[in-house]
């Protein structure tokens, strides 16, 4: 199916009854009293709230695919035009049911994800390189017993710096490791440096040991 053309939808959603909650899964009481009777530490407890709320989440998206990718052609127009009204929401429910039978329509949808990733991706990095700027100290971690060093100090701008090169260089992960443990036993000073060459040039390089080291 090629989309040439999508239809404006006009019509409203149904509010939600404030009475909505979880329907015919009796596990899922609410997202707060879940929360608070969650054990982290139980794994299965764990992953079976996650799914819950992963189905809860995808639910209706997962229909709109559905009637995108059925006989209906009207239907699948309007459901095409709302899913493209939700945002980086409907990226899963697309990758997870590709109409790999229909090569346009998976062409479509592909588009649709690619779309949708690059703007979280933008998002992102927008928010990295604000945080560049802020040399806020972090909290060192809980590390409990004795230990034989202390953790480095990091701030708020090394660890925005880290992510963001994770995110934009194109280095390996063994490279990547060797590049932020180089990162981390520079001083703040040498930090600052490199954060601020990274803010201007936009290039990404191998990191070397200090000769003092």
């Amino acid at each position: 199916m090629v989309f040439i053309a999508i239809i404006v939808v006009a019509a409203c959603l149904p509010r939600c009854s404030d009475k909505d909650t979880g329907g015919e899964n009796e596990v899922f009481k609410g997202i707060a009293a879940s929360v608070k009777e969650l054990n982290p530490e139980n794994e299965k407890q764990l992953e079976d709230l996650a799914r819950i709320v992963k189905e809860r989440s995808y639910k209706d998206v997962r229909k709109l695919v559905e009637i995108m990718h059925g006989e209906d052609k009207d239907a699948a127009n309007k459901a095409a035009a709302l899913l493209q009204e939700l945002n980086d929401i409907p990226a899963s429910p697309m990758l997870e049911a590709l109409d790999t039978e229909d090569p346009e329509m998976m062409i479509w949808e592909l588009q649709q994800v690619v779309t949708r990733h690059a703007h979280i991706r933008s998002r992102i990095v927008a928010t990295l390189e604000e945080m560049l700027k802020d040399k806020t100290i972090l909290r060192p971690p809980f590390l409990p017993g004795e230990v034989e060093e202390m953790p480095v100090e990091r701030r708020v701008c090394d660890e925005a710096y880290l992510m963001l090169r994770s995110l934009m260089a194109l280095e390996d992960a063994d490279i990547r490791l060797v590049n932020t443990d180089v990162f981390l036993d520079m001083s703040n000073e040498a930090r600052d440096k490199e954060i601020e060459r990274v803010r201007k040039s936009g290039e990404w390089i191998a990191l070397r040991q200090s000769e003092d080291d």
